[in-house]
C-alpha cells in the first residue's frame, strides 16, 4: 500500500501543495472579515485594504482611513498583524513549489527563486510594520509631514511584493512552458499579473485594483496547476 502512495504521488509531485489551498482561503477570508467595506472609505478602489497599501500621500491615507470608525480602523490593524500569518503561508506556497519542480526538471530555478521568494517576504513584512505605524499616526491625528517617511517605505515595500509576486509567477511559467501543453497553457496565465504590472505602477486606481486581483487569480492557477498535473508513469514496480 505504502509503494502505491508512493508510486501516486510520483506521478502527480504537486499535489499535496494543494493542501495550501486551505489556509490560503481561511487567509482571503479573514481579509475579507476585518476590512471595512470599500463604501465607507472616500477611495476609487474595491478594497479597503488595497487602497491603504498603495497610499502615496496623505491625502490618500485620510481618503482610506478618514471616513472610517475607530473600530474600522482597529479591525484594519488585526487585519496586518493577520498578514504577517498569511505570508508565511503564502511564501512557504510559492517555496514547495519551487523545490518541488528543482527535483522534477528545473534546478537552475531555485536559487534565483529562493532569492525572490526571500526579496517577497522580507518587502510584505515591511509594508506590514508601516501599515501598523501609519495607522498609529492617522489615530493620533498626526501632522501631514510626520507621514512622509513611512509613505515613502509604504511604497517601495508594497511595489516589492507585488512586482516580485508578478516576477514569481513568471519565473514559474517558465519552469512550466517547457512541459505538456496544459502546462504551456497555465503558463501563460501565469504570465498576465506580469503584463498588467506595467500599466498598475503608471496607471490610476482601476489598474491597481485589476493587477492586485490577477495575483490573487494566479495562485488559485497554480493550486489548480497542483491539483491536476500529472508526470509519465513512475518506473518503480508494485
Amino acid at each position: 500500500m505504502s509503494l502505491k502512495i508512493s508510486l501516486f504521488l510520483d506521478m502527480k509531485p504537486y499535489l499535496l501543495i494543494g493542501l495550501y489551498l486551505f489556509p490560503l482561503l481561511f487567509g482571503v477570508y479573514l481579509i475579507n472579515h476585518f476590512s471595512p467595506s470599500p463604501t465607507l472609505a472616500q477611495t476609487p478602489y474595491s478594497s479597503t485594504i488595497i487602497a491603504f497599501e498603495f497610499a502615496t500621500s496623505h491625502t490618500d491615507i485620510e481618503n482610506a482611513l478618514g471616513t472610517l470608525s475607530l473600530l474600522d480602523i482597529k479591525n484594519l490593524d488585526k487585519l496586518n498583524y493577520v498578514d504577517f500569518g498569511f505570508m508565511f503561508v503564502y511564501c512557504l506556497c510559492l517555496f514547495s513549489f519551487l523545490l518541488i519542480s528543482k527535483k522534477i526538471d528545473s534546478p537552475k530555478a531555485y536559487i534565483p527563486g529562493s532569492v525572490l521568494i526571500g526579496i517577497i517576504l522580507i518587502s510584505d513584512i515591511i509594508e506590514t510594520i508601516s501599515l501598523l505605524k501609519i495607522s498609529a499616526l492617522h489615530q493620533k491625528s498626526a501632522l501631514p509631514e510626520l507621514f512622509t517617511s513611512q509613505l515613502t517605505i509604504l511604497h517601495f515595500s508594497t511595489w516589492s511584493k507585488w512586482i516580485g509576486l508578478a516576477l514569481c509567477f513568471v519565473l514559474f511559467a517558465c519552469i512550466l512552458r517547457k512541459r505538456n501543453a496544459f502546462s504551456k497553457g497555465m503558463a501563460f496565465l501565469l504570465c498576465v499579473p506580469f503584463l498588467l504590472a506595467f500599466p498598475a505602477f503608471f496607471g490610476g486606481p482601476q489598474f491597481k485594483d485589476i493587477f492586485a486581483t490577477s495575483i490573487f487569480g494566479a495562485f488559485g492557477i497554480l493550486i489548480v496547476y497542483c491539483l491536476i498535473y500529472k508526470t509519465q508513469r513512475s518506473s518503480k514496480k508494485i
